[in-house]
């Protein structure tokens, strides 16, 4: 199981292309939701409307010493401690870009990835083409997804060892 932070959902959606998660057991936390799709709506942004209509399951994370001492940390916000919470909890993959978010999670010795990890690996397992991952890739960019020029870069270059070229 995958637990979805903010940043994923929101940049593919962005992106016209949350079917990348079609291929994956995804869930996100009550509280993400909130940020996503309660205050984007209130925002009018547009990518909360396309989150809420892809129907993402939302899931309450289970109250454990690991959520309670992220949750109680200055350096996270209660939202953001959320995702490794739970996937400590449920022995889960976070997935969040956010490095502190990230480190944190690591640190807990919690699996975590990022949004790039989901799109590879939708390539790989023959849900999307290469190429139809780089335009998803360069979607999120344009929309102001974070990527610097050399992971983008590394991505580009493990879209190629994917696939062979």
């Amino acid at each position: 199981m995958y637990v979805l932070d903010a940043t994923p959902l929101i940049y593919l959606a962005k992106a016209g292309s949350l079917d990348v998660l079609d291929g994956f057991d995804v869930v996100t936390t009550e509280g993400v939701h909130e940020e996503v799709v309660v205050d984007g709506k209130k925002a009018e942004a547009h990518d909360a409307r396309r989150v809420e209509r892809y129907g993402v399951e939302v899931r309450e994370t289970p109250d454990s010493e690991v959520y309670r001492r992220l949750s109680g940390s200055e350096k996270l916000s209660n939202v953001d401690a959320e995702v490794p919470g739970f996937a400590h909890a449920e022995d889960a993959t976070a997935v969040m870009d956010e490095r502190r978010g990230r480190t944190v999670a690591k640190v807990e010795g919690i699996d975590v990835r990022g949004t790039a990890f989901l799109l590879l690996r939708s390539v790989k397992n023959g849900e999307k083409t290469a190429e139809e991952a780089r335009v998803i890739l360069d979607g999120m960019v344009d929309a102001g997804w974070y990527c610097s020029t050399s992971f983008y870069s590394d991505i580009l270059g493990k879209l190629d060892e994917i696939t062979g070229e």
